[in-house]
């Protein structure tokens, strides 16, 4: 006579548990909860306690949201209510039909709805105006360089943009800045103004170019790539093209301005940079080439980039001993704040800040990667380098 009343009084919580959730699950449950509890003498067996203890701890999560019906589509619904409540997805229904009972979203159903998208930042991006070449590469790749007086076949053949101010300012536009070339050009509608200028712009870089009508072509690197040790010897022609003239140069409007050191152009690159200096734009110069003339530029930089081989012109076989004696110097000079850098391929680069008598010099190793190709590797580095100091 027991099992049978045990049975029966056990037999609502039993049916709730095993037919699911329906419209009016919390109240059938405290009726069940009422019913059981005058029958409570006998001990129900064990497995029904311990699944009576983890449905009870079910209701103190918190409810549901109420499900719009018509307004919403259900899936946007339940996936952007997930997202603010905990368990919400384990309380989620499907709206019920009327007069009948509530039934589990399929799976799909739990498919998180579109984020909107972020509000554009306020930050506006630095612009950089790049001053210097840009050129016509014709890069060979051969498998090892050719001797003197023979011939060899190359395993391949490019045409691209070159020159180190338009490298630059295609690296600079990557990392985040407004980029803008300037530099001269051939004639107006030549295939190699369009070429240069074209190529530009498809890197998001806005250009500036000065165009020269009685020119044809222009200025062409022919560079010979070893793909065995990823070197690269360059033979450039500059043709007809001249350089820039003062005349040539906009107004100072731009937050950063990056001169190209370039022979036989020292003089109209001084007056630039000390026009954009007094206009507070912040100036850097990137000094490549040996020619000496441009030595002087440097005092008219806020931000100085050397490369390997103008140290190595003048005896130094270490960067950060470079820079150390250029530090010497420009606190000699009453350079009072300087920022330079110097690039060493594979071994890394230095760089040293100057404020007032303090010098700072920081040396960075480079990754370990498999180097394809080094063309425009210096022209990357100076790139990258101003992007993250001016920005």
């Amino acid at each position: 006579a027991i099992l049978p009343i045990r049975l029966i009084s056990e037999l609502p919580f039993i049916v709730h548990l095993f037919f699911g959730w329906h419209a009016d699950a919390r109240s059938n449950f405290r009726s069940a909860e009422a019913r059981h509890s005058s029958c409570w003498h006998y001990s129900a067996p064990a497995a029904l306690q311990s699944r009576r203890a983890e449905y009870s701890m079910a209701q103190d999560r918190p409810p549901a949201p109420p499900f719009p019906r018509d307004e919403v589509d259900p899936k946007t619904a339940i996936g952007s209510a997930r997202n603010q409540q905990p368990f919400v997805e384990y309380f989620a229904r499907a709206p019920p039909e009327s007069g009948t009972k509530g039934t589990w979203p399929k799976p799909e159903a739990f498919e998180a709805a579109p984020k909107p998208p972020a509000p554009p930042s306020s930050k506006r991006e630095a612009s950089v105006l790049f001053v210097g070449l840009a050129c016509v590469d014709v890069v060979m790749s051969v498998d090892k360089y050719p001797t003197e007086d023979t011939c060899c076949r190359a395993s391949s053949m490019r045409r691209c943009r070159g020159g180190n101010a338009s490298n630059s300012a295609v690296v600079a536009r990557a990392c985040g800045v407004d980029a803008t070339w300037l530099g001269t050009c051939p004639r107006r509608d030549s295939m190699d103004s369009n070429f240069i200028v074209g190529d530009l712009e498809a890197c998001g870089v806005k250009t500036a170019p000065v165009f020269r009508d009685a020119v044809e072509h222009a200025p062409t690197s022919h560079i010979v790539h070893n793909t065995c040790t990823s070197s690269r010897t360059i033979v450039h022609c500059r043709g007809a093209l001249d350089e820039l003239r003062e005349s040539d140069f906009p107004e100072p409007d731009f937050d950063w301005a990056h001169f190209e050191g370039r022979a036989g152009n020292a003089d109209v690159l001084r007056e630039a940079m000390r026009r954009y200096r007094e206009a507070g734009t912040t100036v850097s110069l990137e000094l490549e080439k040996l020619d000496e003339s441009l030595d002087s530029l440097e005092d008219e930089a806020d931000v100085v980039l050397y490369s390997k081989e103008r140290a190595e012109r003048d005896g130094y076989r270490d960067p950060v001993k470079f820079l150390a004696r250029k530090a010497s110097d420009f606190c000699k000079r009453g350079q009072a704040q300087k920022i330079m850098t110097c690039a060493w391929g594979e071994h890394g680069a230095a760089a040293c800040a100057v404020e007032g008598l303090t010098i700072l010099i920081l040396r960075a190793g480079a990754l370990k990667t498999d180097v394809v190709d080094t063309v425009g590797a210096g022209d990357s580095f100076n790139g990258a380098f101003v992007a993250a100091l001016a920005s």
